[in-house]
C-alpha cells in the first residue's frame, strides 16, 4: 500500500490507538511516541498501549500523557489503530485482540519478513528504522516536528542504528538524523542515558553472561546464556539483560554472536548479530523467529545446551 492511503486513513480518524511489540527497543517506543505526540498535534484523540513497564534507559518518557497500560480490558472506542514496528501480530501480546476490536488498522513496518495482518500495510525494508517510516508520514501529514516529536525519533532511530554504526544507517538515515538535531535534541544526553548508563545489576550480569562465553567454528561464533538462576543471583530485570550480545560480537574474529536467555516463563530467548556476511534473520526463522539480516531473534522450547547445539548448526550452515 502507498502512504496517501495511510494518510487518508489517519487524516479521517478521531480516535486512534497506537501499538508496538512486546519487549521494547528504543525504535518501538521512540517511534510510538513521535506518531503519537504529532497525532495529537493534528487534534486526534491519540494513545500508546504497552504491556510490559518501560525498560529503564527509556524511563525519561514515562510521564508523558497518552502512554497507557494495557492490562487486557476493554478499551474506549477507537476509530484506527496503528501496529508500529512489527513483523509479526504474535509480537504484539495481548494486544493483539485490538486488530480484531478497532474497524480500521495499519501497519508500520521495516522488517524483511512481514507477515501480513492489517487491512493496509506499509512496509519499507530498506528504512534503517520505523523512526524513519514515521519521520517520512509526519512531514508528509503536515505536522511541525517540535522538540518533544524529534528526541523521540531519534531515539529510535540511533537505537535500530546502533548509534548509526550498523550497515543498516544510510544517507537518508543522517540526513532525517542531521533535521531532528536541528529541533534542539540533546544528542549527548540520549547517548549516556539511553546506550552508556549502566545499574550495578547489568554490569554483575554482564560478569555472569562472559563467563559462559563459549567459541565455535573456528572461534567465529561466540555464544553466551543467561540463566533465570544468574538473573536471580544479581536481582537483575529483563532490561539489563539487553545489549549484552555486543560482547560476544565485539570479539574480534567473530562473525556471529548469540545470547540465549532464560525467559520467566521457561522458553529460551536467542538474539543473534552477525558482523559481515552472515544473514541470521535466516537462522532465526528456522525457530520461527525473524527480524535483520544483521540483527535478528527466536524463541525455542528446551533446555540451554540442545538450544545451543542446533542454534550453532544453523549459524554453520549459513557460513
Amino acid at each position: 500500500m502507498n502512504m496517501d492511503k495511510i494518510i487518508q486513513l489517519i487524516e479521517k480518524a478521531k480516535s486512534i490507538a497506537i501499538v508496538s511489540h512486546t519487549n521494547m527497543d528504543g525504535d518501538a517506543i521512540g517511534s510510538s511516541l513521535g506518531l503519537m505526540l504529532a497525532l495529537r498535534k493534528m487534534g486526534k484523540y491519540a494513545v500508546t498501549y504497552i504491556e510490559e513497564n518501560v525498560p529503564e534507559r527509556f524511563d525519561f518518557w514515562l510521564d508523558i500523557d497518552g502512554l497507557v497500560r494495557y492490562n487486557g480490558d476493554k478499551i474506549g472506542e477507537h476509530d484506527l489503530l496503528i501496529v508500529v514496528d512489527v513483523a509479526d501480530r504474535k509480537l504484539l501480546g495481548d494486544r493483539g485482540r485490538l486488530l480484531d476490536e478497532i474497524k480500521n488498522t495499519i501497519s508500520l513496518d521495516h522488517h524483511v519478513l512481514h507477515y501480513t495482518y492489517s487491512d493496509n500495510s506499509y512496509v519499507k525494508p530498506d528504512a534503517a528504522a520505523a523512526g524513519e517510516i514515521v519521520y517520512d508520514l509526519v512531514k508528509r501529514l503536515g505536522v511541525q516536528i517540535d522538540l518533544d516529536i524529534a528526541t523521540c525519533l531519534y531515539v529510535a532511530i540511533s537505537t535500530d542504528t546502533g548509534r548509526f554504526k550498523f550497515d543498516n544507517t544510510t544517507p537518508t538515515t543522517h540526513m532525517i538524523a542531521g533535521d531532528l538535531l536541528s529541533y534542539g535534541v540533546d544528542s549527548n544526553w540520549i547517548s549516556n542515558k539511553v546506550f552508556d548508563e549502566n545499574s550495578k545489576e547489568r554490569i554483575k550480569l554482564v560478569a555472569e553472561a562472559i563467563g559462559t562465553l563459549k567459541m565455535y567454528y573456528h572461534e567465529k561464533i561466540a555464544v553466551m546464556h543467561i540463566t533465570r538462576e544468574m538473573m536471580d543471583k544479581v536481582h537483575a530485570k529483563e532490561s539489563d539483560s539487553e545489549g549484552i550480545i555486543d560482547f560476544a560480537i565485539n570479539i574480534r574474529g567473530v562473525e556471529v554472536g548469540a545470547v540465549i536467555r532464560e525467559k520467566e516463563d521457561g522458553s529460551l530467548k536467542a538474539s543473534l548479530r552477525s558482523k559481515s556476511f552472515v544473514d541470521v534473520s535466516k537462522v532465526a526463522s528456522m525457530f520461527g523467529g525473524g527480524g535483520h539480516e544483521k540483527a535478528s531473534g527466536c524463541t525455542y522450547q528446551g533446555d540451554i545446551m540442545s538450544f545451543e547445539e542446533k542454534l550453532v548448526n544453523c549459524i554453520r550452515g549459513e557460513m
